[in-house]
């Protein structure tokens, strides 16, 4: 899969799990590099689960002691996961 295969891939995912749709944000509205938590009003809550769409799509599984939420900030961010840590 290539890099921007990846970027549409996840913003589907960020879309159909966070339900954005509801607030007017469909996927192509997601911009690869901007703060989820800023530009689309995510909250922590929101956040985890992506961490665990993630998990369930990808088997990403970020170990403990590298874990911050600032490697879920943003598509971008995501993607970089998705090649250091998934396993599908």
């Amino acid at each position: 899969m290539s890099q921007a295969e990846l970027h549409d891939t996840l913003k589907q995912l960020i879309v159909e799990r966070l339900f954005l749709d509801r607030k007017g944000i469909a996927a192509g509205d997601l911009a690869t590099e901007a703060d989820l938590m800023e530009a689309y009003d995510i909250d922590s809550v929101e956040l985890f689960e992506i961490v665990v769409a993630l998990d369930e799509e990808y088997g990403v599984q970020v170990p403990e002691e590298d874990f911050s939420i600032e490697l879920y900030r943003s598509v971008a961010k995501l993607a970089g996961l998705v090649e250091k840590y998934g396993s599908a």
